[in-house]
């Protein structure tokens, strides 16, 4: 039920993350129009897209992990035996789920700090910063959720070829 909730959660923050992304590609091409056709510069664009790119990165981490859509190097990894493999899987998404929840608190505590000494980002627009810095611990806790479904997955593939294969009980 809970993993239900947490899927569908990180399904509405990818499609924000998905909105976002058009809503950046039509204002980079607003801007383009506008200082092309009538040599006006629309500076507010770039640093809004600067701000929709970080929100974009971290709306949908969570989704694209779940979905091991995340760049791998596989080459060693397939050469590997299949317990190798998932022992090395449950390393990784445990490490994952430690720097994750490392980064989170960090994160959050800077934000906090951010929102308590009322800290502004000044350009051509003024937005409290404590807004923009809180969506990457919102990120790094989806990320943190999924890295541990994740290890969980994989320890379960552990102890299921544990009972098919007789030798991966001899080393655990």
């Amino acid at each position: 039920m809970l993993g239900k909730i947490f899927d569908r959660a990180i399904g509405v923050l990818a499609f924000i993350a998905g909105i976002l992304l058009i809503f950046a590609m039509l204002l980079v091409v607003y801007e383009a129009l506008m200082r092309y056709f009538f040599g006006e510069s629309v500076s507010w664009a770039i640093e809004i897209c600067e701000d929709v790119l970080l929100f974009i990165a971290f709306l949908g981490a969570a989704w694209l992990l779940k979905r091991e859509g995340h760049v791998a190097v596989d080459i060693v990894h397939a050469c590997m035996k299949p317990k190798t493999q998932v022992a090395l899987d449950i390393i990784t998404s445990a490490l994952g789920v430690i720097v994750c929840l490392v980064l989170t608190w960090y994160s959050a505590g800077s934000t906090l700090d951010h929102f308590q000494r009322g800290a502004k980002v000044v350009k051509s627009l003024t937005l409290p910063k404590a807004m923009l810095l809180a969506i990457i611990p919102i990120g790094f806790s989806a990320l943190s959720i999924q890295f541990l479904r994740r290890t969980h997955g994989y320890m379960r593939a552990w102890k299921a070829q544990g009972k098919k294969d007789p030798d991966l009980r001899k080393d655990q």
